[in-house]
């Protein structure tokens, strides 16, 4: 079996959305064919978790990035309707905690 290229290994495969419980806003964590989970966007820093033997992708971005609500994507599927409906939804779970934290907070 050939040698992946550094280029191949650093492909990403999937994408992980779940809801930030700090910020309560979707936050996204790809996850590259070596293994390797990275955590960037605006105002969130980067960070990146290599995945140890025998640990699953999802439980990893659970425990290390803290984020819950789980969507997960292939990199092909990226632009699939149904995915983009899935995100859309997580985007409008995260909006409604913000407005009941907030209506928490004015009370």
């Amino acid at each position: 079996m050939p040698r992946l290229t550094n280029e191949q290994k650093q492909a990403i495969v999937l994408t992980f959305y779940g809801i930030n419980p700090r910020t309560l806003q979707v936050d996204s964590v790809s996850m590259t064919r070596d293994r390797k989970l990275t955590r960037y966007g605006i105002g969130v820093p980067t960070r990146t978790q290599i995945i140890p033997d025998g640990v699953t992708p999802q439980s990893e971005v659970v425990t290390v990035f803290e984020l819950s609500d789980i969507v997960e994507v292939a990199a092909h599927l990226s632009n699939e309707e149904f995915f983009k409906r899935q995100i859309e939804g997580l985007e409008a779970r995260a909006k409604v905690m913000r407005a009941e934290r907030d209506a928490s907070k004015s009370a």
